[in-house]
Parts: C-alpha cells; sequence; structure tokens
C-alpha cells in the first residue's frame, strides 16, 4: 500500500475567488493605475482611447437620464412609501454598486458578450441615477452641478488631438486633457448661472473622476491594447459610482430639505439647464 503526502490537484488548489475578493484586487490595481506615469509608447492605440471615452460618455448620460426619471412622482413615491428610506438609501448606495461589479466581473469572466455587457452596463447605469434620484427627493438643489457627461467626451477628445506632443510626460497630458473638461465645464456654469459652493464641490469631484478614469485607460491599453476593454469594464463601473457619490455629497451639502417632493424641479424652472446638467 502506497504511502505519501496528500497533494491536492490544480483544481482543488485554484479555488474560485469570491466577488468580494475579487473587487478588492481590481481596487488594487485600480490604484496602481491611478499612480503610473510611465510615457506611452510610439504605438499607443489612441483611437481605442476615444472608443473607451464614448462608451462612458453613454453611461453617464444614461445616469443623467435616471436622475430625471427619478423625480417622477409615480415612480419616487412608491419606493419611497412601500419600502422606507433606509432601504431606499442601502439599495441605492450598496446593493447597485455590488450590482455593477458583477456585470464587470462577469463580463471579464467573458460570461456576457460584449453587447449584452454594454446594455446591462446602460441599464445599471441608468437605475443608479433613478435611485440616486428617490433617495435624494426631499433634497432641492438651486443647480446640479456642472455637466459631468460632458467631461468624458472633453477629456476623450483632447487626449486624441494633442496626439502624441506630450506621450513621454503623462502628468502633463493627463493635466491638459482634464484641465480642458474643468474649463469647459466652468464655462458652461457661467452660461447658466450655476457658480455656486455646490457646484466647484461638484467640480473638483468630478475632475477626480476623470484623472482616475483617464490614467486607468491609459494603463490598460499600454498592458493590453485591444484587450483594454475587459480591465476596462472596472474602470466605467467605479465611474459611475463616484457620480453617485457625487451626487449625494452635493446634494446633502448645499440641498435644502423639503417635504414636498415635487418642489424639488429644477428641469421645470430651467429646461436647458436642467439638459445641461447632470
Amino acid at each position: 500500500m502506497r504511502t505519501g503526502v496528500f497533494r491536492p490537484s490544480s483544481r482543488e488548489k485554484e479555488q474560485p475567488k469570491s466577488i468580494g475578493a475579487i473587487i478588492w484586487t481590481e481596487c488594487e490595481k485600480i490604484m496602481l493605475r491611478v499612480f503610473d506615469t510611465r510615457p506611452l509608447p510610439p504605438n499607443f492605440p489612441r483611437n481605442l482611447l476615444m472608443e473607451l471615452y464614448v462608451a462612458r460618455t453613454i453611461l453617464f448620460a444614461s445616469f443623467t437620464l435616471g436622475i430625471r426619471a427619478g423625480g417622477l412622482s409615480f415612480l419616487h413615491y412608491p419606493f419611497r412609501e412601500v419600502f422606507g428610506r433606509f432601504i431606499v438609501f442601502m439599495f441605492t448606495y450598496l446593493f447597485l454598486p455590488l450590482v455593477g461589479a458583477n456585470i464587470a466581473v462577469l463580463f471579464k469572466k467573458e460570461k456576457l458578450t460584449i453587447y449584452e455587457y454594454r446594455v446591462t452596463m446602460i441599464v445599471w447605469a441608468f437605475l443608479c441615477g433613478m435611485f440616486s434620484m428617490i433617495t435624494n427627493i426631499h433634497y432641492s438643489l438651486a443647480d446640479y452641478g456642472p455637466p459631468n457627461y460632458f467631461m468624458p467626451v472633453i477629456v476623450g477628445l483632447t487626449a486624441h488631438v494633442i496626439g502624441n506632443s506630450f506621450d513621454d510626460n503623462r502628468k502633463v497630458l493627463v493635466g491638459i486633457s482634464v484641465g480642458s473638461a474643468a474649463l469647459v465645464s466652468l464655462s458652461m456654469l457661467l452660461m447658466t448661472d450655476g457658480i455656486s459652493f455646490g457646484s466647484f464641490v461638484s467640480l473638483f469631484l468630478c475632475s477626480v473622476n476623470a484623472i482616475v478614469a483617464l490614467q486607468c485607460m491609459l494603463y490598460d491599453l499600454i498592458e493590453d491594447g485591444p484587450g483594454a476593454n475587459s480591465n476596462s469594464s472596472f474602470t466605467h463601473v467605479v465611474g459611475v459610482i463616484l457620480i453617485m457619490l457625487n451626487f449625494l455629497i452635493v446634494v446633502r451639502l448645499t440641498g435644502t430639505y423639503v417635504e414636498d417632493p415635487n418642489t424639488n424641479d429644477v428641469a421645470r424652472a430651467n429646461p436647458l439647464y436642467a439638459a445641461l446638467s447632470a
């Protein structure tokens, strides 16, 4: 009879990671990407960077539409009355982010096709916006801050237009790209008389979000090229979560609590400004 030390099989060694472990690993990877300052290689796929920013813009626009939908009384009233404020809050800021992370995990594991992933993410971003408004429906805002979903367009265009002029200096490249978007957002605030403490806080948070996203996308494209779509799925999820938190912070810090949610309707008072604001 042969005796010896039990050696687990390779399948037993490689236990599947929990979603929590995967999320933590991805967060560590994101931090590594954010602080990467390597120059861009000569063959950097700049066209793919623009594609990623188009996807990001669509998600932000979907979030904004969700914000508008969440202000409708036939949506926010049943949810808050039936489930209560606490459950709606936890659903919005705990469950929905976990759902987004799970979508990214499924796509990375190739359990979702690119088309299924895109549609699912658009719907998810819409729900994030809708429940963000439902959660904060009793807070009336004088303004909604800078036009968030225009920032990805401007950052992506700037990074594309300036070409390889600053590829050897990542800090300058990121600074010019995000700085241009911030200036355009500030100009739009001036055009719509939206300058306030809340708008500046929102603009700052959006700029941080933009820096994180650009750095992550640049890193993924340098490392993986066309395969960056898979790695950037978490970047898109984090981006939407950050604008959810942005909305929450601005609303709670600068908003005015009102008993009647129907008075919280900036869109009715100023449709143009509402269309340009996130």
